[in-house]
């Protein structure tokens, strides 16, 4: 998957399901995409926040790019939003903690919003950037994944239910690799208000819950085949 900063908590699900998680960070950069931007409860509202990118284009990978450096912005809203959340000095904490890395390359400090947060909860994953991986160039889209799961000796592939449009299982199993797709269920905790906002950055869970409680959330998945 492509490295997002702080994605939804179905990212981090699919990220508990495997053994070896790989960043897609040698994809193209999607303008006006999640890479960079995420949502947040802002006055108990979501909020959409985004992070400056140096000169962004679609016609560079994800790794040839870089953030400004300039998250006071993004500080502030966290503070105006969760301050008052349970666990805000141990969510703020870990956030500033990736914020502040040197290191301004987009899929590097994305990659940091996983494995970081895994570092957090004490869960031993490992995570590898497709780019480190040796593939010629013209080899793309499905045949791409085929390829990084040979060259891993893969013989499971789990993607995002998105993925369901884009992968055969036919071409997978062909390949020896069985393809299996993550649903996530049905995940609700207190943001203290009376309807509950999914789908935020992981962000908001961070700040709402327990280290235990978010591992239960982590396993809260299916998966599913692509067959008809």
């Amino acid at each position: 998957m492509q490295p997002y900063f702080f994605p939804y908590i179905g990212y981090y699900q699919l990220a508990h399901s495997v053994d070896e998680f790989i960043f897609y960070d040698d994809a193209a950069y999607i303008k006006q995409g999640y890479i960079n931007r995420n949502r947040i409860l802002l006055n108990s509202e979501p909020h959409t926040f985004s992070l400056a990118i140096h000169n962004a284009s679609s016609f560079r990978p994800i790794n040839e790019h870089h953030y400004l450096n300039n998250f006071g912005k993004l500080k502030k809203q966290l503070h105006a939003a969760y301050s008052k959340a349970p666990f805000f000095q141990e969510a703020m904490n870990l956030v500033v903690q990736i914020l502040d890395d040197e290191d301004t390359s987009v899929s590097l400090k994305n990659a940091l919003t996983l494995t970081k947060v895994f570092d957090y909860l004490e869960l031993e994953r490992t995570f590898t950037f497709s780019s480190s991986i040796k593939i010629e160039n013209e080899i793309r889209g499905q045949d791409r994944v085929i390829e990084i799961c040979k060259k891993k000796s893969s013989t499971n592939y789990i993607n995002s239910s998105g993925g369901k449009a884009l992968y055969s299982t036919a071409d997978f199993t062909e390949n020896g690799i069985e393809l299996r797709f993550i649903e996530t269920g049905n995940v609700r905790y207190d943001q203290k208000k009376p309807n509950f906002t999914p789908n935020l950055s992981m962000i908001d869970a961070l700040m709402w819950c327990d280290k235990g409680s978010i591992i239960k959330h982590l396993q809260n998945y299916t998966l599913t085949s692509n067959d008809p």
